[in-house]
């Protein structure tokens, strides 16, 4: 009659073993964070060529053909109809499925109020690979090609702006804003038309 013996690891083995799973381990992490940022570097992408062909759908498909303005003054449709100055996103909203915040944003939610302090986190706005994004709080991650303030004299002329056409897509149109305090003088409005060299060769966003 024979008994078999039960035969187990030895330490050696175990050794091997652990030292094959830590290596496998080296391998695939450095894999897998490639493939993250990876997805991340796509999603950011995506977002900016969503917010583009928005920006196109507003300036060239149906829109009203103008870039929308870095920023602008709307009419908040509360009380007496105040004034308020927006950023670029605003104007973009209702083609970026977000009908119902644009809304609430220029009727001030219906009269019931509106944190304009604290505005909704939108997806699309943000970049994954940013850092200083707010998955609570409305974050941006991208800018538009604003140029930068160019008054040609000082201080201005009677008939003079702050911003040319050719320096930039979407200018400060607000109002009263220096150096065009006490003045109803605003930036410029840009048109696909304005743009001799075409859009293709024009910076539109950034992330």
């Amino acid at each position: 009659m024979t008994t078999s013996r039960r035969r187990g690891f030895t330490l050696v083995e175990l050794l091997i073993v652990i030292a094959i799973i830590g290596m496998l381990m080296g391998l695939l992490l450095p894999a897998i964070q490639s493939a993250r940022a990876r997805a991340r570097t796509t999603t950011c992408s995506n977002n900016m060529r969503n917010v583009a062909l928005a920006i196109f759908d507003k300036t060239v498909s149906g829109g009203d053909g103008a870039y929308p303005a870095w920023a602008e003054q709307i009419t908040v449709q509360s009380g007496g109809n105040q004034q308020m100055a927006v950023a670029w996103p605003v104007k973009l909203l209702p083609r970026l499925e977000n009908q119902t915040l644009y809304e609430q944003i220029v009727t001030y939610n219906g009269g019931a109020g509106f944190d304009y302090a604290k505005p909704p986190a939108i997806a699309v706005f943000n970049c994954p690979a940013d850092a200083s994004t707010n998955p609570d709080l409305g974050t941006l991650s991208y800018v538009i090609n604003a140029g930068f303030p160019d008054p040609l004299t000082h201080p201005l002329g009677a008939n003079e702006v702050s911003d040319v056409k050719t320096n930039g897509v979407a200018h400060d149109q607000r109002k009263d804003v220096p150096p065009l305090s006490n003045s109803d003088r605003r930036g410029p409005e840009v048109r696909s038309k304005d743009i001799p060299d075409g859009a293709s060769t024009t910076l539109l966003l950034s992330e």
